[in-house]
């Protein structure tokens, strides 16, 4: 298996529509072959940019989690009563 293969492994695979990619390949072939690398290209970039969000979701995600798991916990802290909230 690739890195590519093993990095794409980990994210959501998108079920590409038949007739969307026919209409793609269609398009694509319409274009010269410097357009077909530049659109190449950009594909690339949005999925670099999917990957990085779905790293950085994934990073919070595990944050909250041990934060959930084991809170900061103050010695000397004594939370404000409601009613000591509102005389402020």
């Amino acid at each position: 298996m690739t890195p590519q293969a093993d990095e794409a492994s980990c994210y959501t695979a998108t079920v590409v529509k038949p007739d969307l990619a026919a209409s793609i390949q269609r398009t694509l072939q319409q274009l010269s072959p410097e357009k077909q690398e530049a659109l190449r290209d950009f594909a690339e970039f949005l999925l670099q940019q999917t990957r990085a969000e779905s790293r950085h979701e994934a990073a919070r995600e595990r944050f909250i989690a041990r934060f959930i798991d084991s809170p900061i916990k103050l010695p000397e802290f004594t939370p404000l009563t409601r009613h000591d909230l509102y005389r402020r």
